[in-house]
């Protein structure tokens, strides 16, 4: 949230609340990351849907595909 304050961005309720979900499901992430049992927020799922059905449309799906593929490898040797 410091750096948030810092930076130039327009400081209004929606943008907080944009903030508020990305914090939510990094913070369900770890959790699960953790070996915690969380609970499913069904509109985060829903959202999450959208977006891959998103990416599947992309003309970038195979570029985006490539990259993960590459991290997760790399991830793996190091």
């Amino acid at each position: 949230m410091v750096v948030y304050r810092k930076e130039n961005i327009n400081h209004d309720l929606e943008i907080f609340s944009e903030l508020v979900l990305v914090s939510r499901i990094l913070y369900k992430r770890l959790k699960i990351s953790k070996g915690f049992k969380t609970k499913n927020d069904k509109y985060i799922e829903q959202a999450k849907i959208k977006i891959l059905k998103e990416i599947e449309d992309d003309k970038y799906n195979n570029l985006i595909k490539n990259f993960i593929n590459k991290y997760n490898v790399k991830k793996i040797i190091n």
